[in-house]
This record gives structure tokens, C-alpha cells and sequence, in this order.
């Protein structure tokens, strides 16, 4: 019923499990934080993407600090004013990111690369 393809997105690998009746698909890119880099659902006018994706990984590079297409909205999910918080009494400053208001948006994960160790379809 589903699939699972490891190929490559430019110099980085790209899984895509695609659901085989449907043709129904998932894109990550494990480099920036599992990015999921598209989503693509059938609809009954036909296959419809959910979000906008990188469409070339030279994009991805220039773009992914300030448009931020698919990156997990983890550790936090809102922006940080001045990348600045406290907890239990202790300052923090978190880094800033390229969003043109100077607050830090998203998470840090996506700057993180990562690996898939293991991957299977079930029945």
C-alpha cells in the first residue's frame, strides 16, 4: 500500500513514501531537521499540494532561513521576541532569525541535520 524511496534532492537525500493506489505523497529532507518538504493529497479534482515546497535544492539553500517551507515549528511554536525568554530565573537568548522583524521564529531544528536509521511500511 505504500511505498518508501530513497533518492536525492540535489547533494541530500530525500525520502518520499508514496501511497500506491493514490499516489499520495510525503517528501523529507533529513538534512534540515526531517524537513518535510512536500505533501500531496488526491482530491477529486486531481493530486493538490498542501503547503508550498522547495522545488530545487539551490532554493532550499538560499531561501530556507527566511521563507521557511515545511521546517518543524518545534522547539516552540510562535515567534520569540527578540529571541529572549527566561525560565526557573535563567536568561536565554536564542538566535535570531533572518525574518526582518529580529525575532526568532520556527525552532532550531531545521538547522539540524539529521539520518534515517530505520524505515519499513507496514501492511
Amino acid at each position: 500500500m505504500y511505498q518508501i524511496d530513497k533518492t536525492h534532492f540535489g547533494p541530500y537525500d530525500y525520502w518520499q513514501i508514496t501511497h500506491s493506489e493514490t499516489a499520495e505523497s510525503l517528501g523529507i529532507i533529513p538534512s534540515f531537521g526531517g524537513l518535510l518538504n512536500h505533501w500531496r493529497v488526491q482530491t477529486n479534482k486531481g493530486k493538490f499540494d498542501l503547503f508550498q515546497h522547495y522545488e530545487h535544492h539551490s532554493d532550499l539553500q538560499a531561501n530556507i532561513d527566511t521563507d521557511f517551507r515545511g521546517p518543524k515549528l518545534i522547539p516552540y511554536p510562535n515567534r520569540i521576541a527578540a529571541g529572549r525568554y527566561s525560565h526557573q530565573s535563567v536568561a536565554h537568548q536564542l538566535a535570531l532569525s533572518k525574518i526582518n522583524d529580529g525575532n526568532s521564529i520556527h525552532g532550531f531544528l531545521y538547522q539540524l541535520p539529521m539520518e534515517v536509521s530505520h524505515s519499513s511500511v507496514g501492511v
